[in-house]
């Protein structure tokens, strides 16, 4: 019960679950999922190894709602010794996994998220997974879920595009000047590896010529794929 009021306290946009380290729900903040067996799942099978999972977009079989599951596991509290708690697949010889906690995030919140990211008018920022589909995209056309896959950018008919989203997918990352939505573009794409998705910002090639010098350009682009 206490696990339970915490995590109702906590949850803000997303809904929170707590899987023991026998693979059976703990806690979790909807209804009707009280000791569920999760061991089979391929993914809590890799969260128990110690590695972070984030899911494609899926439709909720619960809610209907369009959301991404972000499973981590949880530590022992670590020694002074051992490699900081967010370093990706390092073995944490000082603790043990107690269980994992999932976060289910609706695809709204994440393109909010994404939709902040601009350098002024018209630009723009989108997300592919792995193979090649718009999970977050300005236009909801292009968006795709497990239930309703959208065209793959890697056979549209722009070919600076399908060009684009090749890289992408190979896990690449680069600044290239192309023809995005018919006219010339700054696209800056770089591989979100934990997720083993991708993301581009997409600028309009006078956004950035009008306002900056050479040098600045390239700082720019620096800063954009450090972003």
């Amino acid at each position: 019960p206490y696990l339970m009021s915490e995590l109702n306290r906590i949850q803000g946009p997303s809904k929170l679950s707590l899987i023991g380290k026998d693979g059976y729900l703990v806690a979790n903040t909807s209804a009707g999922l009280s000791r569920k067996d999760l061991r089979h799942r391929a993914y809590l099978q890799e969260v128990m190894k110690g590695k972070t999972f984030v899911s494609d977009a899926v439709v909720s079989p619960t809610t209907g709602v369009t959301q991404i599951l972000i499973s981590t596991p949880i530590w022992s509290q670590a020694s002074s010794n051992s490699p900081p708690l967010g370093a990706s697949d390092v073995v944490q010889h000082n603790s043990v996994i107690l269980g994992a906690v999932n976060s289910a995030v609706t695809v709204e919140l994440v393109s909010e998220v994404v939709s902040t990211l601009q350098y002024g008018a018209k630009s723009y920022a989108f997300v592919l997974n792995s193979d090649g589909r718009a999970m977050v995209h300005p236009d909801t056309r292009r968006m795709s879920t497990q239930e309703e896959p959208a065209s793959s950018l890697l056979d549209d008919a722009n070919a600076d595009l399908s060009a684009v989203a090749q890289e992408m997918v190979n896990q690449q990352s680069g600044i290239e000047l192309r023809t995005i939505d018919e006219q010339f573009q700054y696209i800056a794409y770089l591989p979100m590896q934990e997720a083993n998705w991708a993301i581009a910002f997409v600028i309009p090639k006078d956004n950035i010529e009008h306002q900056l010098r050479p040098l600045d350009l390239i700082a720019f682009a620096l800063g954009t794929l450090a972003l």
